[in-house]
């Protein structure tokens, strides 16, 4: 019997899956210090444990009660970002790859080319020995004391290789480079054995000029994103409260895209009716949605940590899970010693704070931005929600071949503006408005939770048409909104 051969012969066929963006993440909060214990020019690091971030920043550090109130938080967010604001200039550093002490031993006269500190020198290294190198601290030893090794720079072991750092030579013309062996050179080749090529795992941090809070926020934020964790959430090493780059750090904020961010004041003068240089009445004056401010009269604690982590552990994909920050505790922080004066002075300026309420509820008061339009919630809110209705939309472009200019068309958009809506009234964010209506006989009428119109197809412009642009689609939705405050009347009749 003859051999049947594949069909494959003349019919191939290639499968592929449709693209799917995927909404960005917006649980991410991070807390910016000068005094971050990691590489300096990495700029951001992860944690996802407290035992980590503690071995990092023990209890004699700034933010070490800021970690703490993160993940005493429960639940919070998967992890808490740690940025580094450069407080003086950094130098740039090449970190090796490892090495093996053993691949050395047997060179004498080791060579490598290397940028370290000047982008128009290259400097030679040659003539290292290592014959006598036991440990890696031998190794660093050997490199620092080539004779060509600049002046001011440095080289150290590290737990499996070296480091090395342009030393004095700071700033942003701290240039360094992956090492290489040029042809014709002399010796032998010792720069991927040093672990010192990108091959071998060398990373590089350039040197680089500090500059203003709010300019070096934008830089730790734009490497977090490039590492694929878009920040979100944004908190203060206490060491700039109260401060002039305080105020300049809402205003970058409120800038951004989209953006959650709640400033801590430690002075009295956030509850003076007087006082107009306090960070709360500036965030206030300007309207600022993207920022809240907290007043507490401790110093050490971080109650705009634990504030920031409520907020963005929220679950919407689950069943009422919406929150509001108002009477919700705080672990691990003590309630501020206020008066009821002091209380309403606070609220008239939208300044949160946390105290003690009838025999021993501590509760957080009162849960607000410093614009007068926007609780926290609403704005943590709303962001989640523009974030998933746009990419539920752009879906319905990668989804499909093409999306027809037609109703059958606009129809896809509004599927994908309905499902999102629908979540976010199943989530509780969204809700039924019951309104008055004379012409009911109730007195009563119910709008629905959200309404989608289209403008219709028939009304696009020729140039609009021409240019592939549809008619927009116009949502209607009712915030569910939170009951903050309650008046009981009672008739008691003899």
């Amino acid at each position: 019997m003859s051999e049947s051969l594949p069909r494959s012969l003349d019919v191939v066929i290639s499968l592929s899956k449709a693209s799917t963006e995927i909404a960005t993440d917006m649980t991410l909060m991070c807390i910016l210090t000068p005094k971050a214990t990691f590489q300096e020019a990495d700029r951001v690091k992860y944690y996802t444990t407290f035992a980590a971030f503690a071995l990092d920043y023990p209890s004699n550090t700034s933010i070490y009660y800021a970690g703490k109130a993160f993940f005493e938080r429960t639940p919070h967010p998967e992890k808490l970002a740690v940025g580094l604001i450069a407080s003086a200039d950094i130098a740039g550093v090449v970190t090796s790859g490892a090495i093996t002490i053993g691949d050395l031993t047997s060179i004498t006269d080791g060579s490598l080319k290397i940028y370290l500190g000047d982008a128009e020198t290259v400097i030679t290294l040659s003539d290292l020995d290592f014959h006598l190198c036991e440990d890696l601290a031998d190794v660093a030893a050997v490199i620092a004391a080539a004779a060509t090794f600049p002046a001011g720079a440095t080289c150290v072991a590290s737990a499996t290789g070296v480091v090395i750092s342009t030393g004095t030579n700071v700033g942003d013309d701290a240039i360094v480079s992956y090492a290489w062996f040029a042809s014709g050179q002399t010796g032998t080749d010792v720069s991927a054995l040093l672990g010192l090529t990108a091959l071998a795992g060398a990373t590089l941090s350039q040197g680089h000029t500090a500059v203003e809070l709010a300019d070096e926020a934008e830089i730790v934020r734009q490497a977090s994103v490039d590492a694929g964790y878009p920040i979100y959430g944004w908190a203060l090493d206490k060491v700039w409260r109260d401060t002039a780059d305080q105020k300049s750090f809402a205003d970058y904020v409120n800038a951004l895209e989209s953006s959650f961010c709640i400033l801590t004041t430690n002075l009295a003068t956030a509850y003076s009716s007087v006082d107009t240089a306090n960070i709360g009445y500036y965030c206030h004056n300007l309207n600022l949605d993207a920022v809240g401010v907290f007043y507490h009269d401790n110093a050490q604690y971080y109650p705009d940590v634990s504030y920031i982590a409520l907020m963005l552990a929220v679950d919407y994909a689950a069943t009422n899970s919406a929150i509001t920050a108002k009477f919700k505790s705080m672990t691990g922080i003590s309630p501020v010693a206020i008066t009821s004066t002091q209380l309403l002075i606070l609220a008239g300026r939208r300044i949160n704070t946390y105290t003690l309420i009838g025999n021993n509820s501590e509760t957080i008061r009162d849960g607000v931005q410093s614009s007068d339009d926007y609780f926290s919630d609403d704005t943590v809110n709303l962001d989640n929600f523009v974030e998933e209705l746009q990419v539920e939309v752009f879906n319905v472009f990668l989804r499909n071949k093409k999306v027809p200019y037609t109703p059958a068309g606009q129809l896809l958009i509004v599927s994908a503006c309905q499902l999102i809506c629908q979540r976010y009234v199943t989530n509780g964010v969204f809700a039924d408005r019951p309104v008055t209506d004379t012409t009911n006989e109730s007195g009563v009428s119910v709008l629905p939770a959200f309404e989608i119109v289209p403008m219709g197809i028939e009304t696009a412009t020729s140039s609009d048409r021409a240019s592939r642009i549809a008619p927009p689609v116009q949502i209607t939705a009712y915030l569910a909104g939170a009951i903050h405050k309650v008046t009981v009347n009672v008739d008691v009749i003899p």
